[in-house]
């Protein structure tokens, strides 16, 4: 006789086939109940999409940030040599990068800096940015780059191009010049004109050249340097720090500027109060902005109009006092006072040479963060002074015994005790160590 092929199907396949069998006949039994279901479930899909907001549909692009860079008139291989791979070598070491990629072509280069999805797309255009302001140096004299607007590889950059067969260049170019560039310009999410020749004077402002205008955002400071005079009608709020716009040298007009104090800072210097340490505010801005500010947070003291180098200096002002110096900042300029304090602190949505130089880095940019480092300090401490009487105290009683200073008297620690006083002595430092908490 012939042997017969038997198929063994597990007792959870069977029940699973005789389920889908179940619901095919119900279906079945039920075809007008089936064919509503479906005819519901696709008009609400059609009417979810018409409601459904632009910005709700995911982003599924890299979180990046473009440089781009455009020397006209040069070979692809030149580009490449000079200006990409310059470029893509120094953005190394920015935090938070999954991958930098460039690509080159004639007259123009592209670097794409890809950081990872979770992070701030504008704190991650300023650590480019600071990147560049620095390896703007490695460039040939002339090249300035520029970042790409704020947007993702889907949609960032619009090319376009004017098809005017019956005009010649020079009516084209007019045409660009004059009606197209304009217009464009007024829609939303246009980027503003290239600055070129960008310059940062320290504790002055900033200056660049815009389209072939001389452009200055500067501090009052240098309008009284430079014997600019102030229009008739300015009339800014004491609270408000002001800059000032000049075109060409001339005054077109001011910007005032005003900080929001964060909610759990006052909070933070009430903790710091309360325990016995003084905040003090060091500041660029003027004398009312600062004493209103310090004010408002019931700060002990603040020093206003203190240039970047002068912060060094109050630093070692306050040290000559006898202070123990603990100073938080987030900017280029605050790095050397943060290096010349005794804790240099520095705020994590800062400047890369900020967190560099300070020896505490406050990731989540929460002032509350530093009174938790003081508290966890002091209770590190706490724990260390518990932990050594403990075991000062045991060696005390227990060694004096186990030497025979009682024996006299009848009293001995054996060595077996002293081995097991020794582990309950090592297990109790441990547990009190582990209780370790922060209110």
């Amino acid at each position: 006789m012939g042997k017969q092929a038997v198929s063994i199907l597990p007792i959870a396949n069977c029940k699973l086939k005789h389920m889908v069998q179940k619901l095919i006949e119900l279906a079945l039994r039920n075809r007008l109940v089936v064919l509503l279901l479906a005819g519901g479930l696709f008009a609400w899909g059609i009417y979810s999409i018409k409601q459904n907001p632009i910005d709700a549909i995911p982003d599924l692009s890299e979180n990046q940030v473009i440089v781009f860079t455009e020397w006209m008139g040069r070979s692809l291989q030149v580009i490449e040599d000079q200006v990409t791979y310059p470029w893509v070598s120094n953005l190394q070491g920015i935090p938070k990068i999954r991958n930098i990629q460039g690509s080159s072509m004639f007259g123009m280069s592209f670097v794409y800096v890809i950081f990872e999805d979770n992070v701030d797309i504008y704190w991650a255009r300023t650590r480019v940015l600071e990147r560049l302001n620095y390896a703007q140096r490695l460039l040939p004299q002339g090249i300035t780059p520029t970042l790409g607007p704020d947007g993702t590889g889907v949609g960032h950059i619009f090319w376009y191009h004017l098809d005017a067969p019956k005009m010649d260049l020079g009516e084209q170019r007019a045409l660009q010049d004059w009606y197209v560039k304009f217009a464009l310009q007024t829609v939303p999410g246009v980027t503003i004109p290239t600055a070129q020749a960008f310059n940062a004077v320290t504790g002055k402002g900033v200056e660049a050249t815009v389209e072939g205008k001389a452009i200055k955002v500067v501090s009052p400071g240098y309008l009284g340097e430079s014997n600019i005079l102030l229009p008739g009608n300015y009339n800014p709020d004491a609270a408000e720090t002001v800059v000032f716009v000049l075109i060409n040298n001339k005054l077109v007009g001011y910007i005032a500027l005003s900080d929001t104090i964060r909610p759990e800072s006052a909070e933070a210097i009430k903790t710091l109060l309360n325990n016995n340490i003084k905040s003090v505010l060091l500041t660029g801005d003027n004398k009312q902005v600062a004493a209103s500010v310090a004010e408002k947070l019931g700060m002990n003291s603040f020093f206003a109009g203190v240039l970047p180098h002068q912060k060094l200096e109050k630093i070692k002002e306050l040290q000559d006092q006898g202070e123990f110096v603990a100073m938080a900042g987030d900017g280029v300029n605050d790095a050397p006072a943060l290096a010349q304090a005794n804790v240099g602190i520095a705020v994590g949505s800062g400047s890369d040479i900020a967190a560099e130089t300070a020896g505490i880095v406050l990731v989540n940019s929460n002032p509350k963060d530093i009174v938790s480092l003081i508290q966890f300090g002091k209770a590190t401490y706490r724990k260390m002074i518990q932990n050594l009487i403990w075991a000062t105290g045991y060696n005390v009683v227990a060694l004096p015994l186990a030497a025979g200073v009682l024996y006299k008297m009848g009293i001995l620690l054996s060595p077996a005790a002293g081995a097991v006083l020794m582990s309950v002595s090592t297990v109790i430092v441990a547990i009190n160590a582990s209780m370790l908490k922060i209110k």
